[in-house]
């Protein structure tokens, strides 16, 4: 612009002598080029500031929701996220006397104990490629192969299942306590969708989950675990545990 100005406001009829014409010539290069680069840093700045301000709006959303379903969202922002799994893992586990123990430790250690066991929990579902759904409590929900297709779900989720026990025994150490997890583990298919348009909530139900929900409150845990360990499938230890639970 101010090139423009200077070029309108001061032609060379008005100047007060007469400069080399090749010296004006490379003064209005140099300037031109100034000017582009100026316009250029302000252009990428710009797309930088708006790029910055994206990632800010959709963290909320993937910190959320699983990640292949909030590209979906931000892709597709008015499309119903709704899917019917034929074949995934679901996981519950809870801490066994943890009621009892928080009255005892009080809010604030209660708080503390709780954040740390959850932070270790989802360290492990990243490192296995599994996807946490919800905590309630002391109770931790986690899938495998619902939101992307994952052949080895059953193994991912099982591995991360086997390493729960002894993650609790050492922070109940490190916080003076003596806690235990149990752990329900099923296999089969599943309905998965986003809940609720103000506070998105990603949920997943079905027989898949209500057995692996009862399994997490059952004495069959141990079975089912030893069936984990010995085949890598949940068939058996599902007909196992639903034979037993039509006793």
């Amino acid at each position: 612009m101010l090139h423009l100005a200077a070029w309108f406001l001061f032609p060379p009829e008005r100047a007060l002598f007469n400069a080399d014409p090749s010296l004006l010539a490379n003064l209005y290069i140099s300037s031109a080029a100034t000017t582009f680069g100026i316009i250029a840093l302000i252009v990428g700045y710009a797309f930088t500031v708006a790029d910055r301000a994206r990632a800010e709006a959709d963290a909320p959303l993937t910190n959320i929701l699983p990640e292949a379903i909030a590209e979906r969202l931000k892709e597709r922002p008015g499309e119903t996220v709704a899917d019917s799994v034929a074949e995934a893992s679901v996981m519950f586990s809870d801490l066994v006397g943890f009621t009892e123990l928080a009255q005892r430790l009080g809010a604030e250690r209660t708080v503390a104990l709780l954040d740390q066991i959850v932070t270790e929990f989802d360290r492990l579902a990243v490192a296995h490629g599994v996807e946490k759904i919800k905590t309630t409590g002391d109770g931790y929900m986690a899938v495998a192969g619902v939101s992307r297709p994952q052949d080895d779900h059953l193994v991912r989720l099982a591995r991360m299942a086997l390493r729960l026990p002894d993650l609790v025994e050492r922070l109940s150490a490190t916080h003076g306590v003596n806690l235990k997890i149990r752990v329900g583990l099923a296999s089969g298919p599943v309905m998965a969708g986003v809940i609720d348009a103000d506070k998105f909530s990603y949920d997943v139900w079905g027989e898949t989950v209500n057995l692996a929900s009862w399994l997490d409150r059952t004495r069959c845990r141990a079975r089912f675990r030893s069936r984990i360990r010995s085949r890598g499938r949940s068939a058996t230890a599902s007909s196992v545990c639903r034979a037993d639970r039509s006793r």
